[in-house]
């Protein structure tokens, strides 16, 4: 993080709001910003949310379920957890539509390219491609946030969870509040990592909240609904 003892940005920092940022710059910020992560923390994306005057993203590595804040997301870990694992993992056989039905509006499932450096979205809900306003189905993680017209930061931030969750092979749970070009006030983004046959992290299952401005989830809404 920037501070008065050290003022200057770190590298690459004024690279983040560029419209124009190629592939190939990304993916070495990406580089930058998932190193930087192996610690907690990445002063790369915290000098951006600084500078666009928004609050650090909390970032939770192997989160306990009590600190993941939201009862959907809650759940959906507990069903990771509760799978058959060969090691440390459960395998990507176990990825079935059946059994993630209660969740799969807000759900990303994602193929692991390039040694995890990069993604293709293999599902995108349909309450998220609601919620955005296009489908991400079939795209990749990099090709998404080198067209970002808003500057690359927030695709570089997920980019950077999706490859620590593939280097670590622990869930990572994150809440952000994006730019306020953004509809959602913040998003909560729960990522579990899968395993081909060959042991190697193959497969990222991703739930995804956002949640509006006075703090309701699309769940809580659903429930006042139902109430009324």
């Amino acid at each position: 993080m920037t501070s008065p003892e050290n003022p200057k940005p770190p590298r690459g920092a004024d690279k983040l709001e560029s419209p124009s940022l190629t592939r190939e710059e990304l993916m070495a910020l990406a580089d930058q910003a998932t190193a930087e992560l192996a610690e907690g923390q990445s002063a790369l994306l915290d000098s951006w949310f600084e500078r666009a005057k928004l609050p650090l993203p909390r970032l939770l590595r192997d989160p306990p379920r009590e600190r993941i804040d939201q009862p959907r997301l809650q759940s959906l870990h507990d069903h990771w957890m509760a799978l058959p694992r060969a090691v440390d993992l459960p395998n990507i056989r176990d990825l079935d539509p059946m059994t993630l039905h209660p969740w799969l509006g807000d759900l990303v499932v994602l193929d692991v390219l390039e040694e995890g450096r990069d993604f293709r979205y293999r599902l995108y809900g349909s309450l998220l491609a609601e919620h955005v306003g296009f489908d991400l189905t079939g795209k990749r993680t990099s090709d998404i946030a080198a067209k970002m017209r808003i500057g690359s930061m927030i695709p570089l931030f997920f980019l950077a969870l999706y490859r620590r969750a593939v280097l670590d092979r622990r869930a990572w749970y994150s809440r952000h509040q994006p730019p306020h070009t953004v509809t959602a006030f913040f998003w909560r983004r729960l990522i579990l990592p899968f395993a081909g046959d060959d042991g190697e992290v193959s497969r990222l299952l991703v739930g995804i909240l956002p949640s509006s401005r006075n703090g309701h989830t699309r769940q809580s809404v659903d429930l006042g609904r139902r109430d009324a």
